[in-house]
C-alpha cells in the first residue's frame, strides 16, 4: 500500500503556516501586554516618587507581578497553542470541515495510511482508491486558503505602537524613561525631574525661635512657583507650610520656609512642583547660652600706682558700663549658663571720618561688610543717634569650664560702646547681644572745697551759725577745713597765702599716714570722729577698704590752724588771701592742680572781733525770730 507523501506534505506545510500565524499573533500579544504592564508599572513608580520615594516592597511586587504575567502568557499565548491541534489527523479533519469537496476522504486517508492503524477487516484496494482520490483532491486544492491571516494584520496592529512607542519615549525623555526602567528592573536611581532640591541637611537651632528652612531648587525660575513643606515633629502630626519663592541665580531659585517658634524636634521635606527633596531634613534644638554676670572694671593708668603685686590698680565699672579716662583698659568677665566654646569683645563706633585712619580699615565708602554689620547692630549710640560699626574684634580667654571667659581690652578713643558675644559647641550665639556704654571722659582736675566757716551756739539749739567772712584778730590762728576729691588718685595738698595782693606764698600740707586706731575720717568736719575740737588733721586721704587691690585715695580732706603770727609784719587793717590747691597723680609734668575758691580776712583787734560777732550772732538769732514766726502763721489751729 504506497504511503500519501504527498497528501501528508500539504498537511503538514499547512500546519507549520499555522504555527507561524500562531506564535507571531502569541508573540505580538504577549510583548503588547508585557510592554504595557511595564509601563504602567513605570508609571505607579513615577506618580508615587513625586511624594515619597517608591516603598522597595512595592517595587518588588510590581516586579514579581510582571514576570508571572509574562511567564504565564508566554506559555498560554505560545508554547501551548505550538503544537496544540496540529497533529497530521487534526489538519485534515480542519481542512474537510473547511471543504466539502474532501468527504470524510482526507480524514480517512490519513488515518488509514498512519502508522499502527487499525485496518482490520478492510479492504486494500479500497484504502488506496481513497487514498489515490484524496491525493487527487489535494492537488488541486490550496491548503493555505483556510488559513486565517487576519491575525498577520493584527500582529502588525499590536507589534508597531509596542515597539514605536517606547522608542518614542526614550527619545522624548531619555533620561527619565532610561532611569524608569532601570529602576523596574532594581538599579535603585533616582527619577530625573524638571525641579531638583539640593538635599537638606541636620540642623541644630536655638530653642523658642522661629525657624527658617532655606531649600535650592534647580531648574526652578518662575516667582509665581509655590510649594509646600511638611513638618512633622516628634510624637506629634504632621503640618504643612508655604514654601515662597526668594531669589534666582542661572541655576535655579531659593526658597525659604518660616516654622513657628517651637522647642519639639521635627523633621521636614518639601515638594514644588515635580521635584521633591529625597532625603528628610531634620532640625533639632538647643537653648542659645546666656550670659548670667558680666562684670568689667577700669585698670588705671600706671601713674596713679600700681597693687603690691605689681598690677594696675582697678575701678569696678556698675553694670558693666564703662567711664575710662585717656590710657585706661578695661578688664571685662562674663558668666554664662552653659559652657561655651568662644567669647569675643566686639568694640563699636560711630561712623565719622576719620574712624578709617583710628582703625587702619578701608571706610569711605564705607566697606560693605562693615554696612552690612551696622545693619546688624541696628543703630545705637550712647547720647547719639546712627548706627555703630564694628571696628575691632577681642578675644576673650575662656575658664576651663567653659562657663566664663574673661580679657583685657584696650579702649581706643573712637569707640562709644561694646558688646559680648559667646558661642556654644553647637555654634549658636547669645540673643539678643547686650551692649555697654564706653563713656570717655578727661581726667578732671581735682575739685578742692572750702568747709563753711560755723560754730555752735548752745543757747539756740543745734544749729550751727554761719560766720562766713570772720575777720582775724590779730596774732590769733585761722582754722582751715576742706574736702578734695578726684576721678583717680590725689598726691598732695598745698595753702596759697598771700598779703595785701603780695606775692603769693605756699605752705605744702604734711599728709597724715597714720591715723589713729579704729578712727573714721569726717570729710564733713575734716577730721576724725575720736579728734578733739582743737586736734588738727592737716591733709588725709581715705585709704581703700582693700588696699591690695584698689587705690583709694579718689577723698580726702582736713582742717588745721594757720598761725597768722608767723606773717612777718602783719598788722590791723591788712588783707589776707588764701587758698587750696591739690595735684593728682598724673604722668603730664605741665598739669595744673585743682583750687578752691579765694578768702579774704581782714586783720582786726580783738575788740573789733568780738563786736563783729556779736553783731553776727544776733542778725542770725533775729532772722531765726522771724522764721520762727512765720511759720506759726500757717500752722493749724
Amino acid at each position: 500500500m504506497p504511503t500519501p507523501t504527498y497528501l501528508l506534505e500539504r498537511l503538514r506545510e499547512l500546519a507549520q503556516q499555522e504555527r507561524k500565524l500562531r506564535l507571531m499573533w502569541g508573540l505580538a500579544r504577549w510583548a503588547a501586554v508585557v510592554v504595557g504592564l511595564f509601563f504602567v508599572c513605570c508609571g505607579i513608580d513615577w506618580w508615587i516618587d513625586l511624594w515619597y520615594d517608591t516603598p522597595g516592597v512595592v517595587r518588588w511586587l510590581m516586579r514579581l507581578v510582571q514576570i508571572g504575567i509574562a511567564i504565564s502568557l508566554f506559555w498560554k499565548w505560545i508554547v501551548i497553542p505550538w503544537d496544540s491541534g496540529l497533529r497530521d489527523q487534526d489538519i485534515a479533519r480542519w481542512v474537510e470541515s473547511c471543504d466539502s469537496r474532501h468527504g470524510h476522504r482526507l480524514i480517512t486517508a490519513v488515518e488509514l495510511n498512519a502508522k499502527n492503524a487499525d485496518r482490520v477487516g478492510m479492504s486494500e484496494s479500497l484504502i488506496d482508491a481513497v487514498t489515490k482520490q484524496a491525493e487527487e483532491i489535494a492537488r488541486t486544492t490550496d491548503f493555505r486558503e483556510q488559513l486565517d491571516k487576519r491575525r498577520l494584520k493584527w500582529s502588525t496592529w499590536l507589534i508597531v505602537p509596542t515597539l514605536l512607542l517606547p522608542l518614542l519615549l526614550f527619545i522624548l525623555w531619555n533620561a527619565t524613561a532610561t532611569a524608569l526602567a532601570r529602576r523596574q528592573f532594581g538599579d535603585d536611581i533616582s527619577i530625573p525631574r524638571r525641579i531638583v532640591f539640593i538635599s537638606p541637611t541636620n540642623q541644630l537651632m536655638p530653642s523658642g525661635e522661629p525657624v527658617t528652612l532655606h531649600f535650592f531648587a534647580i531648574g526652578a525660575r518662575s516667582t509665581d512657583q509655590v510649594g509646600i513643606v511638611e513638618v512633622i515633629p516628634d510624637g506629634q502630626s504632621s503640618e504643612t507650610y508655604p514654601l515662597q519663592y526668594q531669589s534666582e541665580n542661572y541655576r535655579g531659585a531659593n526658597y525659604t520656609a518660616t516654622i513657628p517658634a517651637s522647642s519639639t524636634p521635627f523633621t521636614y521635606r518639601a515638594w514644588l512642583y515635580d521635584g521633591r527633596t529625597h532625603e528628610d531634613g531634620r532640625i533639632t534644638f538647643a537653648p542659645r547660652p546666656t550670659l548670667t554676670a558680666w562684670e568689667a572694671w577700669l585698670l588705671l593708668p600706671k601713674y596713679v600706682g600700681l597693687r603690691p603685686d605689681q598690677q594696675p590698680y582697678e575701678l569696678p565699672q556698675p553694670k558693666g558700663d564703662l567711664k575710662p579716662v585717656p590710657g585706661c583698659t578695661a578688664r571685662i568677665a562674663v558668666t554664662t549658663q552653659t559652657p561655651i566654646v568662644e567669647a569675643v569683645a566686639e568694640l563699636l563706633a560711630p561712623l565719622a571720618p576719620d574712624l578709617g585712619a583710628r582703625f587702619a580699615f578701608p571706610i569711605g565708602p564705607v566697606n560693605a561688610a562693615y554696612l552690612l554689620e551696622a545693619q546688624r547692630i541696628a543703630g545705637w549710640t550712647p547720647g547719639g543717634a546712627g548706627p555703630l560699626f564694628l571696628v575691632k574684634k577681642v578675644p576673650l580667654k575662656l575658664q576651663a569650664d567653659g562657663l566664663g571667659a574673661s580679657a583685657v581690652v584696650a579702649l581706643p578713643g573712637a569707640v562709644s560702646a561694646y558688646r559680648i558675644v559667646v558661642t556654644d559647641q553647637h555654634g549658636l550665639t547669645n540673643r539678643p547681644i547686650p551692649r555697654r556704654a564706653i563713656t570717655f571722659h578727661l581726667d578732671e582736675l581735682p575739685q578742692v572745697t572750702l568747709l563753711p566757716e560755723r560754730f555752735s551756739n548752745p543757747n539756740e539749739g543745734p544749729d550751727d551759725i554761719d560766720l562766713e567772712g570772720m575777720p582775724i584778730p590779730l596774732d590769733r590762728s585761722l582754722r582751715i577745713g576742706y574736702i578734695v576729691r578726684d576721678d583717680l588718685a590725689l598726691d598732695s595738698v598745698t595753702l596759697r597765702y598771700r598779703l595785701n595782693e603780695g606775692p603769693w606764698e605756699q605752705l605744702p600740707l604734711t599728709e597724715v599716714t597714720s591715723p589713729p586706731a579704729n578712727a573714721k575720717f569726717d570729710v564733713r568736719t575734716g577730721a576724725f570722729d575720736v579728734s578733739g575740737p582743737k586736734d588738727q588733721v592737716s591733709w588725709y586721704a581715705l585709704p581703700p577698704e582693700d588696699a591690695g587691690k584698689q587705690l583709694g585715695r579718689s577723698l580726702g580732706g582736713g582742717r588745721f590752724d594757720f598761725q597768722t603770727r608767723a606773717i612777718p609784719g602783719l598788722k590791723i587793717g591788712d588783707v589776707f588771701e588764701y587758698y587750696l590747691e591739690a595735684k593728682d597723680r598724673h604722668d603730664d609734668p605741665n598739669r595744673l592742680p585743682g583750687r578752691s575758691v579765694v578768702r579774704r580776712k581782714t586783720i582786726v583787734t580783738e575788740a573789733q572781733f568780738v563786736e563783729w560777732l556779736v553783731h553776727t550772732v544776733q542778725q542770725e538769732n533775729r532772722l531765726r525770730q522771724v522764721e520762727k514766726q512765720q511759720k506759726k502763721v500757717f500752722e493749724p489751729r
